[in-house]
């Protein structure tokens, strides 16, 4: 998995956990990570909510790969373009 995470809001847990794909900056609790990269997110009592990408200087700074706590590498990446290739196909 990775090292960094990042915490929520409750407003920003909510949303993620209503199903919107993207952490709005005023959503996150500091301190935040410094580098770009996979993260690990948490509400605020640290409970894992998933993982996301995370990019230090966006408005938009984490968007959600997942609501589940996976690793994120290949076989992340090719099963997402297999389903979503099985989608497109039926």
């Amino acid at each position: 998995m990775t090292d960094s995470s990042v915490t929520l809001n409750r407003t920003g847990a909510r949303r993620l956990q209503s199903g919107h794909p993207w952490i709005y900056r005023q959503n996150l609790k500091e301190p935040l990570p410094v580098s770009p990269g996979v993260v690990l997110i948490k509400d605020d009592r640290g409970k894992d909510l998933g993982v996301g990408l995370f990019s230090p200087k966006s408005r938009i700074p984490v968007r959600v790969l997942s609501t589940d706590v996976v690793p994120i590498d290949d076989t992340f990446f090719i099963e997402r373009f297999r389903r979503a290739k099985e989608y497109r196909d039926s």
